[in-house]
């Protein structure tokens, strides 16, 4: 086996679920070596935002610092832009990259960003699935003899409706920028 790449996930880490299926697959499919957040439980941050956690330990700036040298030692990185968000830290990081001639690569324009999109949207169809079968089991339950509810079957099933319609309706528009691409304007720029 030759020496595995390095790679070096970039992003907010508002998205540390994210990341780590990145790192994974990264990993796994391209067997590159993946550096990036600490994925910290979380009990470890319980009264942190964990998108907060190095600026309330007053180490925000050692944290960047070390992220830079990170990028020194990689080949290239690649930047979890979910939702096309990019926050100043990451801006930085990309210009660092891009300083250092390195290949910068996008979430939104990758496959393996596309994967987890795809992981996602599964992992939402089920979700969506579950609830529709809690909810219903919940009007049965009112509609049983003896319970508090009778009579109220067709506005629990139109409530039941409206809400399964209203959760495939965001399913589907993420779905749609799943397929045809999320939102966002950022190209592969190195390599």
């Amino acid at each position: 086996m030759d020496k595995p790449k390095i790679v070096v996930l970039c992003g907010s880490s508002k998205f540390v679920g994210v990341m780590a299926i990145c790192a994974w697959l990264l990993e796994r499919d391209e067997h590159a070596i993946t550096m990036g957040l600490h994925l910290l439980p979380q009990w470890y941050c319980e009264n942190v935002p964990a998108d907060h956690l190095a600026e309330h330990e007053e180490v925000a700036d050692q944290m960047d610092q070390l992220h830079l040298r990170k990028i020194d030692i990689a080949h290239e990185i690649f930047v979890v832009n979910f939702n096309s968000y990019i926050g100043e830290s990451t801006k930085k990081e990309v210009e660092y990259t891009l300083n250092q001639k390195k290949k910068v690569r996008w979430f939104t324009h990758d496959r393996i960003g596309k994967r987890v999109i795809d992981i996602i949207k599964a992992q939402n169809k089920d979700n969506i699935k579950q609830a529709f079968e809690i909810i219903r089991e919940e009007a049965v339950d009112r509609m049983k003899p003896g319970s508090d509810y009778p009579g109220k079957l067709c506005e629990v099933s139109i409530e039941v409706d409206r809400l399964l319609l209203m959760e495939m309706g965001e399913f589907r528009e993420a779905e749609r920028e799943a397929k045809y691409g999320i939102r966002g304007s950022i190209e592969n720029t190195v390599g």
